[in-house]
């Protein structure tokens, strides 16, 4: 897993990277639904609320959050706080 930290001018982009498995177009859509959990799912006991309540977090924080794919084939977790310029 990787962090990288992008700014522009108006946002900061805080990307969380992994090269796992990856996720098709509609499980990407439906991953922030509270309790969903993926085909390749952990045999943890994992409840399937992490990223709901991650979603819920930046909402609340006036940010975004998108799940696209990584190079790598992974997800590339990417959250979006936009800022006021002078």
């Amino acid at each position: 897993m990787r962090l990288r930290v992008d700014h522009t001018g108006t946002a900061v982009d805080v990307h969380v990277i992994d090269d796992g498995v990856g996720m098709s177009d509609e499980q990407r859509r439906q991953a922030f639904a509270p309790f969903w959990q993926g085909p390749h799912r952990h045999a943890n006991g994992s409840s399937g609320l992490g990223l709901a309540i991650v979603d819920q977090l930046v909402r609340t924080s006036h940010g975004t959050i998108a799940l696209e794919p990584s190079a790598s084939g992974g997800i590339d977790a990417v959250v979006r706080f936009s800022h006021a310029t002078d």
